[in-house]
């Protein structure tokens, strides 16, 4: 039986490390990345599909591990700020702090969408990438799949090849697309000391 697992291993392994396109992939170093990094920010241009089409920007901030976006547009929500941590979302505005329940798809609205983005980078195993461009830009693209609910969620998601931030995003519902995310000026600050080994 445990021959059984490692072949199975084995052999999801090279489908892994085969992908799509040619590309040489190591997802363990995106998590590292992601994981090691004391903080991150963002713009994001985010579109929703689904019923009438609406157009968001946002700022996006991330430390420790407590994101934070913020609406530039549309102006009329422009200054509404939501932190995300532990599971728990905080609506700011005007200097006055609410809790707020946590969408009921988490990462597939626009206030949460970079932050699940970064959550699966973090810590998700995609079940597909290729090499592809986004523009001029060299990306790996990503798919992971959750269950969202009753729906079958799915997120593609192109990482810059080179310096491993976001660059675009789409997020998908039973097949159907639903928000699509173009960001700019992801950067990563700080990293955690490496602990690695020094029991050793």
């Amino acid at each position: 039986m445990k021959r059984g697992w490692r072949a199975l291993l084995l052999v999801l392994c090279c489908l892994l490390l085969d992908g799509c396109g040619g590309a040489e992939f190591d997802m363990e170093a995106v998590r590292e990345t992601y994981t090691q990094a004391l903080g991150m920010t963002a713009e994001a241009d985010i579109t929703t599909h689904s019923g009438v089409l609406a157009d968001y920007t946002v700022s996006f901030a991330r430390q420790d591990g407590v994101s934070t976006v913020t609406l530039l547009a549309p102006e009329s929500l422009a200054g509404i700020s939501a932190r995300m941590y532990e599971g728990r979302a905080e609506i700011e505005y005007e200097d006055a702090a609410i809790e707020s329940l946590l969408p009921p798809i988490g990462g597939f609205t626009p206030a949460d969408a970079l932050d699940g983005v970064v959550e699966d980078l973090c810590g998700g195993v995609p079940v597909d990438y290729c090499a592809e461009n986004v523009g001029d830009v060299s990306c790996i693209a990503l798919t992971f799949e959750t269950a969202a609910g009753e729906y079958a969620g799915q997120k593609r998601v192109w990482i810059d090849a080179q310096t491993l931030g976001v660059v675009r995003a789409e997020f998908y519902l039973d097949g159907q697309m639903v928000m699509s995310m173009s960001v700019r000026g992801f950067a990563f600050s700080g990293s955690r000391p490496d602990v690695t080994g020094q029991n050793g």
